[in-house]
């Protein structure tokens, strides 16, 4: 884990992607579920996805959680890659595109870092200008 920093999970076991994933209709439509529980740990999609030179981003609160109270198992994802599969395929077959969920969380993904780096652009200049009219 890398500290003050985020990192890319990779997904393992039958534990479902921390966001929404889309879901195909009978009719061909899609509509979306949110598939994070709140009743779940809060450091579930740290201690469950952690393995040798992954990165995880996550956000400050969850990195303090897993600080303070996470368990973290040693490497959970390598060697599950059959398990993995049947998972995927699994969710395909009751109409999960794993293409749509990795969109929908590449495109989330995106907008929220943009947002904070839009965030402290601003902070950073606020600064600036405060400190440039103090001197």
């Amino acid at each position: 884990m890398e500290v003050g920093g985020s990192a890319t999970a990779t997904h393992s076991r039958a534990t479902p992607p921390p966001s929404r994933a889309t879901s195909r209709s009978g009719q061909g439509g899609s509509r979306r579920h949110h598939v994070r529980d709140p009743a779940y740990a809060d450091t579930r999609y740290v201690d469950e996805l952690v393995a040798p030179g992954v990165v995880n981003t996550m956000p400050e609160q969850t990195l303090r959680a897993v600080a303070d109270h996470g368990h973290i198992q040693g490497d959970t994802i390598h060697g599950t890659y059959e398990a993995s599969q049947q998972v995927l395929n699994d969710l395909e077959t009751v109409g999960v595109s794993y293409a749509d969920v990795v969109r929908v969380l590449e495109d989330e993904g995106i907008a929220k870092f943009t947002a904070s780096g839009n965030e402290l652009f601003e902070q950073l200049d606020a600064e600036l200008h405060t400190t440039r009219t103090a001197t």
